[in-house]
C-alpha cells in the first residue's frame, strides 16, 4: 500500500472514533476544505455504522452473558458526570440530543452504543446520528480551519 492510502485510512479511522478532534489532523495533512469534510463524513459514517450495529449488539450480548455467568444481576450503578449527562440529555431531548452531542462531547463509539441501547428500535435513530456527523463535519472543519 502506498503511504498516502495508509494516511487516508488512518484519518478515516480517527474520524470514526473522535470526529471533532480529528479535523485538525486532517487539516494539518493539507487537504482542502471539501476533502477534509468528505474525509470526516466518511470516517464518521463508518464509525457510526460499525459501533451502532456491532457495538450495540456486543453490549447486549455481554450483559446477558454476564448475568447468566454470575447468576446475579449487575452490581449497583454509580452515576458519574458522563452518566448523568447522558440521562439528562436522553430525558430532555431524546435521540436528537444524543445524536447532537455524540461527535463532540461523547465520541462516536460511546454515542452510537448509547443511541442503540436507548433508541435502537426507533427508525429515526440511525439517520439522526448520520445527520449529526454531516453537521459536525462542516462545523469542525470551519472551526479548526481558523487555526490552520
Amino acid at each position: 500500500m502506498s503511504s498516502s492510502l495508509l494516511k487516508l485510512l488512518g484519518l478515516l479511522a480517527l474520524a470514526g472514533v473522535k470526529l471533532f478532534y480529528s479535523a485538525p489532523v486532517v487539516l494539518a495533512a493539507h487537504y482542502t476544505f471539501r476533502e477534509s469534510v468528505l474525509i470526516l463524513m466518511t470516517g464518521g459514517f463508518i464509525g457510526v455504522l460499525v459501533f451502532f450495529f456491532f457495538g450495540g449488539a456486543l453490549t447486549q450480548w455481554f450483559s446477558r452473558k454476564w448475568i447468566d455467568f454470575t447468576g446475579r444481576s449487575r452490581k449497583k450503578k454509580s452515576f458519574t458526570w458522563t452518566n448523568r449527562t447522558i440521562v439528562r440529555v436522553k430525558k430532555r431531548t431524546g435521540i436528537i440530543g444524543i445524536a447532537f452531542i455524540t461527535p463532540v462531547i461523547l465520541s462516536i463509539p460511546l454515542g452510537s452504543i448509547v443511541a442503540y441501547t436507548y433508541f435502537g428500535k426507533d427508525k429515526r435513530t440511525l439517520p439522526a446520528l448520520l445527520i449529526s456527523v454531516v453537521f459536525w463535519s462542516f462545523i469542525s472543519v470551519l472551526f479548526w480551519g481558523v487555526f490552520f
